[in-house]
């Protein structure tokens, strides 16, 4: 049984991420730590900027009473550091990888009419450091997205909304401990981007996880859980981080 005082970890995926992204983590960290993956309003009208997304994970969320752990991948980190700056009685900590909100490498300009699926696989592939990892089910997802006009357009003005919310001169008010877990090998949001992070949130560790592009949770799951464990516990501690994910980590 999940104790009322162990907070909700929200995992909050990127802009053409999706909730399982997720699932090797969540398959790796203690059960005790409830966990909630929504999927973002992305591509939705009325979800067309920051504010509006936050607006809807807050309604989303209007019915939890216990504290929150927001875990956020690029777009998602952004999401979580609105959110803590909006509510910051609810949130306990923030977990956060390639996010955006202050520098991000994205593709709201140049993008193609009609986008071929060799554009899209390009850029999908851009993401990852290993290119296996760019599969076709995500660029079928991504090319869906961009040939229904109106979702593409919804997309589009929250790409560009989240380059003009640049978050620089209020990360200082997020005071919650914040892990930032960054890949090496990001060219979305570079390692420079996670030292600028580091600086500015007066409460954050930096950890890099090796062999890792912008979404380390779906490439580095292994090391991704045990770090996000190792936090969670420092937190609510109880628990060491299970030998498995130990063994799994090294």
């Amino acid at each position: 049984m999940t104790d009322s005082r162990t907070p909700l970890v929200v995992l909050l995926h990127g802009l053409f991420g999706r909730p399982a992204d997720f699932d090797e983590t969540v398959r790796r960290l203690p059960e005790r730590f409830p966990v909630r993956a929504p999927e973002l309003p992305v591509g939705r009208p009325g979800a067309e900027s920051v504010d509006q997304v936050v607006g809807w994970l807050e309604d989303e969320l209007a019915g939890e009473s216990r504290a929150l752990v927001l875990v956020g991948n690029s777009l998602g980190g952004h999401l979580a550091l609105s959110f803590a700056l909006r509510n910051p009685e609810r949130v306990r900590g923030l977990v956060l990888a390639g996010s955006s909100g202050l520098f991000e490498r994205g593709f709201e300009a140049g993008v193609p009419h009609r986008p071929s699926r060799e554009w899209v696989r390009a850029r999908v592939e851009e993401v990852f450091h290993g290119r296996a990892f760019a599969s076709e089910a995500i660029v079928d997802d991504v090319v869906a997205t961009l040939r229904d006009r109106r979702r593409a357009l919804a997309v589009v003005r929250l790409a560009r909304d989240t380059k003009r919310d640049h978050l620089a001169s209020v990360l200082p008010r997020v005071r919650v401990p914040a892990l930032l877990l960054w890949g090496t090998e990001d060219r979305i949001t570079p390692p420079e981007i996670a030292y600028r992070f580091r600086d500015l949130l007066p409460s954050a560790r930096l950890l890099f996880v090796p062999e890792a592009g912008h979404a380390p949770m779906i490439e580095r799951p292994s090391v991704f859980a045990f770090h996000l464990a190792s936090f969670l516990n420092d937190l609510s501690p109880l628990l060491r981080p299970s030998r498995r994910l130990l063994e799994e980590a090294a």
